[in-house]
């Protein structure tokens, strides 16, 4: 049995989304070319030394030696000084994020230029554009959650995707598909606002994103 079998098998309670995710950092690891034996195998002070020489942001970092630490785990391996990794990646991840957060406050538009971005966008008949950036502005969207269709009922939906739903007073925004969908379920937002309203109609039934 692989190494990353017998680690999904330790924590059987894992959802798909984390398999897949830890999947993917797993490879990444062994696609570096640094380790030599199993992860779960290579001493805790090794498994330090090739994550720091991979060329990964600190969140990253954080992510592959709590891979490891699982590998460990899953095998009755030490973890002490992983453990000890950790709390300093932790750190750094910190020290980053405000640091970006920092330089996002002299690069990012005010609220009131993205109001006034977005009434620009509905002058124009700009629709798609305006419906999309209502979104992101006023729901805090991600942008998969955009790939939705927009329907005249919403009776019989099938579950498998997003939708704007076109009613007689407003529109009603369901998500199905979306990243925390399996612990949040579905999610439904009631949209008054006149001038979306207005653009989704322009817009007509169909997808959102049609290209």
């Amino acid at each position: 049995m692989s190494e990353l079998l017998k680690m999904f098998e330790f924590k059987a309670d894992l959802k798909p989304t984390t398999k897949k995710s830890y999947e993917c950092v797993y490879n990444r690891m062994i696609e570096s070319n640094l380790f030599v034996f199993d992860i779960a195998e290579t001493a805790q002070d090794k498994i330090i030394k090739y994550i720091n020489e991979m060329d990964a942001k600190p969140s990253s970092r954080l992510n592959m030696l709590n891979v490891a630490i699982v590998l460990k785990q899953a095998h009755d391996k030490p973890i002490v000084d992983l453990l000890k990794q950790r709390e300093k990646y932790k750190s750094e991840q910190q020290l980053n994020r405000e640091q970006s957060n920092k330089e996002l406050t002299t690069e990012l538009p005010t609220i009131a230029e993205l109001k006034s971005y977005l009434q620009s966008l509905f002058n124009e008949g700009k629709w798609l554009g305006f419906v999309v950036n209502f979104l992101l502005i006023n729901l805090s969207v991600r942008n998969a959650d955009l790939f939705l269709n927009i329907v005249e009922s919403g009776r019989n939906l099938p579950t498998d995707n997003n939708y704007l739903v076109i009613r007689s007073k407003d529109i009603q925004y369901i998500r199905n598909v979306y990243k925390t969908a399996e612990t949040y379920s579905t999610k439904k937002n009631t949209i008054t606002d006149k001038q979306f309203i207005h653009a989704v109609k322009q817009l007509g039934v169909r997808p959102l994103i049609i290209n």
